[in-house]
Formats: structure tokens, C-alpha cells, sequence
């Protein structure tokens, strides 16, 4: 996953939250933040990704993750976000520029 889908991601993620902030709990950050995931690359990716091919992707490290679940997760966020994905650039860029920031204090921390 490159930093665009991850911004995009991020993105989806603020946008559940707007919609309905009792969304977010100790269970649920992870589904969210895998269905966030897949839906980014999904939207930035040039050929079709289904969701057995991220499942697939996915199953050895969420051993507990069928594609039930995750077409279940998927249809969860796109609601939560009135299937409407956020386009403001500068919000983009805030992400972006959170990513590169981070990243570079890991890289003189490490």
C-alpha cells in the first residue's frame, strides 16, 4: 500500500467517524482501518481488485478474516460514508504531509 492509498484510507476513516463518532471502539479500529484499506486501493488502483483477492492478501496475518466478513466490513464503511468518498485536496495534503512527517522522525529515531 502506497502513502496515496493510505492518505485516502485515513480519509475514510475521519469520514465514518463524522458520520457516526460512536463508531469507533476497542473492537472495532481494526475492521475499520482493513476496510478503509481496501476500499482506498480499490478507488486508486488501475485494474479490478476484487475482495477475494484481498482476502487472499490478508489471511495469514487476520487468520480469523473470510471474505463473508470483509464483504460485511466494506458494505459497513461505504454506508457509513454515504458511499461518497472525500475529494478536498487540501485534506489530502494534510494526510500526506502527517505521513512524511512521521516518517521521517522514525527514520532519525531508528
Amino acid at each position: 500500500m502506497g502513502p496515496e492509498e493510505l492518505c485516502v484510507a485515513f480519509l475514510i476513516v475521519e469520514s465514518c467517524l463524522r458520520a457516526n463518532k460512536t463508531v469507533l471502539n476497542t473492537f472495532s479500529l481494526r475492521p475499520l482501518l482493513i476496510a478503509s484499506c481496501i476500499i482506498s486501493r480499490k478507488l486508486l488502483c488501475d485494474r479490478v481488485l476484487t475482495l477475494g483477492w484481498a482476502c487472499d492478501q490478508l489471511c495469514d496475518v487476520f487468520s480469523a478474516l473470510e471474505l463473508g466478513l470483509l464483504e460485511a466490513l466494506e458494505l459497513q464503511v461505504l454506508v457509513l460514508i454515504a458511499w461518497r468518498f472525500p475529494m478536498r485536496g487540501a485534506t489530502y495534503q494534510t494526510y500526506a504531509d502527517a505521513l512524511c512527517n512521521a516518517a521521517t522522525a522514525h527514520r532519525r529515531a531508528g
